[in-house]
């Protein structure tokens, strides 16, 4: 009989609150995690880039001052020459490179020497106003650059800037546009944006120097610690080496023999893996072979021939066996190997070529046998063929 009165009470406890709070303190913490460690990489990165700015800045400022010496323009004339032909889109070496020869022209021009005498007078300049600006590089390119700014052919303008400046001539004529004014314009620009003075430049210098040194010494140290330690290097290498010979000699024969021993072991290891996969050819051979004799006992059954073929190796053996001979002959006779050179030679790729041949002719027959077999037996299950009708087809 069924009872009443009786009550279900169903309650249910929500815990997916709990579970995606835990969810979300989990991701906080990932989310700390990567920016913790996207943090600590930009400021690894921040500081390689501080790094190689100060390096490059190092290297410019030494350069700057090794410049200086060079041309025997001030530091902060030269830092004005710069901007110009950065402004005039010259490579400062290259500007460089045409101040060095206006230099060496308008000595020989004092001296009453050299190719550009003639463009010195052509442009109006006397031995006597160029004598007053001697030892004044930045006096003596504004004068060439007004005397240039005059000129109003073109073509006689970069004539006249080459025998002065050399080849790149058109390039500094663009950076010399404007005269003296345009370079004294340059110059307090770059008063203006902070140029450095010639203390600073010879304190970088003076690091740089010291830096070099520092390397030197420890380049240096390196090479003593390797040379005092390089006899010590030298009985280590000879202890081996004669460990090496005993070990040889121990075994018999010396290095040679062990050579041959290591051939012979690689043409008995090539024999011992040919042997296993004939054995295993064999064996499966044998195998299809009981099951036709299994499947010949079926009453209604004609007889299925079994399989006559095996795998024979005889000639393969006779390879490796040549082989030996050939090995053993250069281990004990190198004269008659050298005066048989050549026909060892031939012969041995001959024989090489007959194992490959052997090889292929293995695998050929291997797949060609197991894939008739379990066609065959495949067709005799399914389409109620006998084994015997299906080989015939």
């Amino acid at each position: 009989m069924a009872q009443k009165g009786i009550n279900f009470k169903i309650t249910a406890v929500n815990k997916t609150k709990q579970a995606f709070g835990q969810i979300g303190r989990g991701l906080k913490g990932i989310t700390k995690a990567v920016f913790s460690f996207k943090t600590a990489l930009t400021g690894a990165v921040g500081i390689a880039g501080l790094g190689l700015l100060v390096r490059n800045s190092l290297i410019a400022t030494d350069r700057l001052g090794k410049m200086s010496n060079v041309l025997g323009i001030a530091v902060k004339d030269l830092q004005t020459l710069k901007l110009a032909s950065n402004i005039g889109g010259v490579e400062f070496e290259t500007f460089a490179k045409g101040v060095k020869r206006l230099t060496d022209n308008f000595g020989d021009f004092l001296n009453g020497t050299g190719e550009a005498t003639a463009t010195f007078q052509a442009l109006g300049i006397s031995v006597t106003e160029a004598n007053k600006l001697s030892g004044d590089q930045m006096a003596i390119l504004g004068l060439i650059a007004d005397k240039l700014s005059l000129v109003e052919n073109k073509t006689l303008k970069l004539k006249y800037a080459t025998e002065i400046f050399g080849g790149r001539a058109s390039d500094l004529i663009n950076v010399l546009d404007g005269g003296s004014e345009a370079l004294q314009g340059f110059a307090l620009e770059s008063e203006r944006f902070g140029s450095l003075n010639q203390q600073q430049v010879k304190a970088v210098e003076n690091f740089n120097d010291s830096v070099t040194r520092l390397k030197t010494v420890f380049t240096n140290l390196t090479n003593l610690v390797v040379a005092n330690l390089s006899p010590a290097f030298q009985k280590f290498s000879d202890f081996l080496r004669e460990k090496l010979l005993d070990a040889f000699d121990e075994a018999g024969g010396g290095a040679q023999a062990f050579a041959q021993r290591m051939a012979f072991g690689v043409i008995d290891s090539i024999e011992v893996a040919i042997a296993g996969m004939t054995d295993f050819a064999n064996g499966v051979i044998q195998t299809f072979n009981n099951l036709i004799e299994a499947y010949n006992r079926l009453p209604f059954i004609d007889d299925f021939p079994f399989i006559e073929f095996k795998f024979n190796t005889d000639s393969f053996q006779s390879t490796l066996n040549t082989l030996r001979g050939i090995i053993a002959d250069i281990g004990t006779d190198t004269s008659s190997v050298f005066d048989t050179v050549g026909k060892d030679a031939k012969k041995t790729e001959n024989e090489i070529g007959k194992l490959e041949k052997t090889f292929s002719r293995l695998k050929r027959a291997g797949d060609n046998f197991g894939s008739t077999i379990a066609g065959n037996f495949e067709k005799a299950v399914f389409e109620a063929k006998s084994f015997r009708e299906t080989l015939v087809n």
